[in-house]
């Protein structure tokens, strides 16, 4: 009897095995036949989240008379950039006609050229007289309109494109303005300089105001260079209280919010990274109904699928693929019926909660040392929170040295405020003050606080006038010493340890706008 009973079990785990072998072989064959099954794609589409985009485009929404981009889609649909090229802005001349007060006669092809170009300078003048602006999250650039998009592919080739759609052209519109106004001041035509500098302002405050860290940090950028020519006018031109006052005034209008901003910002790349991840992997029709992604390629070659051809300097897209490569495709699609979370609202629940670690970053006690490149031991595991983790990830290292540019930028213009100050002063006392505290009755006290480090600003008298700058994140006075290292942050892609930071010089230099030379700032008995 004891000898009968492990033949029973080996008989019944023979059978068990032979059917289980037999499903296999069931479900293979059923896969074969499914893989090489001509497929009807008509009207399915990858799916994407437009009613959220809706709401996202509706929450920000403005009245056509109050938005910019009214004027702005205007000016972009005229866009030349030829007119931008010409020989005589060699970037030689362009430099010094950017960096100095210049008159006509010392450049007269420039000035013929600005006279061309003042329709430009005036519409531009007259979009920056309004104070909001709000560009479509996704669409066409030339409609007016706030719209959800037609198709995913509609979203990803206007972001791609978005470079050469507003951020070339409103850079170049910028330089002229620039140009424009430094023109202006050699000519004495102070009013119209200090009009076209505020524009340049408003036209970052407006790069500024759309929810993308392209639109943050180039608007960041124009700021700076407007700030730069302000600061130089301020400090060698004829400054009087009014012009200080109508300065003071346009650098109170841009606020700056991290908490705001950055939730603003990744409300937008949450809703993208959700319509890139669920197109990739599920599909829908009219009738609303949702499946896995039979050519999860085909998304991908959609968006990605150029390739640049050097000897004609274009893109052009890439071979469809082979009926072969078709097949593969569709029979490795098969896995994501185990891999894939049923539906995208499934999906886009693990997205919200993976992001939750970058909305975190809006907390000023955020530990950008400590926090950035923690990676949970969940998320080796071989499952799709894992895929989605590491591709949240790809862009994570450049958040901190985003926020290291957005402090730059509120001490930047901190600074200038407090040139502004330093400026009344000396048109009251003829003289520039010894120290920062004798302008405490002049501004409010936040004015005197570096919001990098929480510390002062560093003031000192020299022979040609003052040096103002800030100590930099490791609050340290390095006179006026900034490495280009220090711009490099700890992160997931490279774990700098604080002290290699802090054994680094970055202070931000205000004033002047660059670092003087010791041989200029010692005395006369010094230097022989």
């Amino acid at each position: 009897m004891a000898e009968e009973k492990p033949k029973k079990k080996r008989g019944v785990v023979k059978e068990i095995l032979k059917w289980f072998w037999v499903g296999v072989g069931v479900v293979f064959i059923a896969l074969v036949i499914w893989v090489f099954l001509p497929e009807d794609d008509t009207g399915w589409r990858p799916y994407t989240f437009d009613e959220e985009l809706a709401a996202l485009e509706a929450k920000y929404a403005i009245p056509d008379e109050e938005n910019a981009t009214t004027i702005y889609n205007q000016l972009l649909e005229r866009y030349d950039p030829n007119s931008f090229n010409k020989d005589f802005l060699s970037w030689k001349n362009k430099d010094l006609i950017l960096s100095n007060f210049w008159k006509s006669q010392d450049y007269p092809e420039v000035a013929v050229w600005l006279e061309d170009h003042k329709q430009i300078i005036d519409q531009l003048i007259q979009a920056c007289k309004k104070d909001k602006c709000r560009f479509p999250l996704a669409g066409d650039m030339s409609t007016c309109g706030l719209r959800p998009p037609a198709n995913f592919k509609e979203v990803t080739e206007f972001w791609w494109s978005l470079q050469d759609k507003r951020i070339t052209p409103m850079k170049s519109w910028c330089e002229l303005l620039e140009i424009s106004a430094n023109n202006d001041i050699a000519e004495g035509h102070i009013d119209q300089a200090l009009e076209k500098y505020i524009t340049i302002l408003q036209v970052a405050k407006h790069l500024y105001q759309q929810p993308t860290p392209l639109d943050l940090l180039v608007g960041i950028a124009i700021n700076s260079r407007g700030l730069n020519q302000i600061n130089k006018y301020i400090l060698t031109g004829d400054a009087n209280d009014d012009h200080l006052q109508r300065l003071n005034n346009a650098l109170q209008s841009f606020k700056y919010d991290w908490r705001f901003d950055l939730h603003r910002i990744l409300d937008r790349e949450k809703l993208m990274f959700k319509s890139f991840i669920c197109a990739m992997f599920y599909q829908t029709n009219s009738e609303g109904e949702v499946r896995i992604n039979r050519d999860p390629r085909s998304t991908l070659r959609a968006q990605f699928g150029y390739i640049l051809v050097s000897r004609e300097s274009t893109w052009k897209p890439m071979r469809p693929d082979s009926y072969g490569q078709i097949k593969l495709t569709k029979a490795i699609s098969a896995l994501c019926w185990f891999f894939v979370p049923s539906t995208p609202q499934k999906t886009a629940v693990l997205i919200d909660d993976i992001h939750k670690r970058y909305y975190s970053m809006a907390d000023p006690k955020y530990d950008w040392q400590e926090e950035c490149g923690k990676f949970p031991l969940r998320s080796v595991l071989l499952n799709f929170r894992c895929l989605l983790e590491m591709m949240s990830r790809i862009l994570e290292s450049n958040w901190p040295s985003i926020h290291d540019l957005y402090l730059k930028a509120v001490t930047v213009k901190r600074g200038s405020q407090l040139l502004i100050t330093l400026r009344r002063y000396k048109n009251k006392t003829g003289r520039w003050p010894e120290k920062l505290e004798e302008l405490k009755f002049l501004a409010p006290a936040e004015l005197f606080v570096d919001p990098i480090n929480n510390d002062s600003f560093i003031y000192r008298l020299t022979k040609e006038g003052f040096v103002l700058y800030s100590k930099g994140r490791n609050n340290i006075d390095e006179n006026c010493e900034h490495d280009a290292l220090t711009v490099m942050q700890p992160c997931c892609s490279l774990r700098l340890s604080t002290k290699f930071v802090e054994d680094r010089a970055d202070d931000i230099l205000i004033w002047p706008a660059r670092r003087p030379k010791e041989k200029e700032e010692r005395t006369d008995g010094e230097k022989e």
